[in-house]
């Protein structure tokens, strides 16, 4: 019997989506990824990921872009455990050491498998709008009827060999999709994600080649199919835009903070500073002389 060694539930989506996501090792010792649906109305779901992973599969058989291997197992889907680093990791590494040009690199390459055997027009169907919205987009836009919209860097694998491997892919379509709404979706998540700021969101729709006037629809079309996916419940992005609380970003609390004890830092040395040379006007003649004097003054 496998023993499962980690498990998730997407608990902030509608029952059709719901899944439970476990990695268990064999009795070989082999990972391997299992994911299966938490209600009944989800179990179309879970083989609509294996159709996903067969369309996938076609699309890119002419490309560098390996497709995670999944089969049905009776009522639930099993992965192979894709073996190498994420392309998060990968990328954090590259912030932190201020490496422009690797990231860009990387980014750039991305948008590439993403953009991949895709054609030059589009064509907007009654699923596309129940999901995404109802949008005027030109029919010359590119798109894909095999497109996996959640191509984000979390996605993808990279093993040692610099082979690149597309896993989690159950956010699939059969029918057209802007191939440029997927970029934005990597770009928006790639910008969340940066511990470091090294690029601002236009420099980044710049990189991507994405036209200005299309990012506020793309953003519309993420809301629609956030709420398409969670239906009556809502996660914490969703609550906030119904409360309005106010946005903290946690790297701008972070460097006031910092901000605040470098001042605290230079006040205290300035304070040092002045008692240092306190003391030595205190041991100087002239100081000895004067407290001399004032006793004296006193005792009169």
């Amino acid at each position: 019997m496998n023993k499962i060694i980690y498990v998730k539930c997407s608990d902030s989506r509608s029952e059709k989506f719901a899944l439970r996501t476990s990695i268990e090792l064999t009795d070989e010792g082999k990972k391997i990824i299992r994911k299966s649906a938490s209600f009944e109305e989800g179990k179309a779901h879970i083989k609509n990921i294996n159709k996903n992973y067969e369309s996938l599969l076609l699309r890119y058989k002419d490309s560098e872009l390996n497709i995670q291997k999944c089969k049905m197992e009776g009522e639930t889907i099993t992965f192979e455990y894709a073996e190498g680093e994420s392309l998060t990791n990968i990328i954090e590494r590259y912030l932190v050491n201020h490496d422009y040009d690797r990231i860009k690199k990387i980014l750039l390459r991305c948008f590439e498998l993403i953009r991949f055997n895709s054609v030059p027009s589009f064509n907007k169907t009654e699923k596309f709008k129940e999901i995404f919205g109802d949008f005027e987009l030109s029919d010359t836009h590119p798109s894909s009827d095999k497109i996996d919209i959640d191509m984000v860097i979390d996605n993808f694998i990279i093993d040692k060999d610099d082979n690149w491997t597309l896993i989690d892919y159950e956010w699939s379509y059969d029918f057209s999709v802007p191939v440029d709404f997927v970029v934005y979706r990597c770009i928006h998540f790639f910008y969340h994600r940066m511990s470091v700021k090294l690029f601002t969101l236009d420099e980044l729709f710049e990189l991507g080649n994405m036209e200005k006037n299309e990012i506020a629809i793309y953003e519309k079309m993420e809301r629609n199919f956030q709420a398409y996916v969670s239906k009556d419940y809502s996660d914490i992005g969703r609550m906030r835009d119904i409360i309005g609380n106010k946005i903290i970003n946690v790297y701008d609390l972070m460097e006031s903070y910092d901000a605040g004890i470098n001042e605290i830092k230079r006040l205290a040395n300035e304070l040092e500073k002045t008692r240092t040379e306190l003391n030595a006007i205190k041991n100087t003649k002239t100081w000895k002389l004067r407290n001399k004097a004032r006793a004296i003054i006193k005792k009169s």
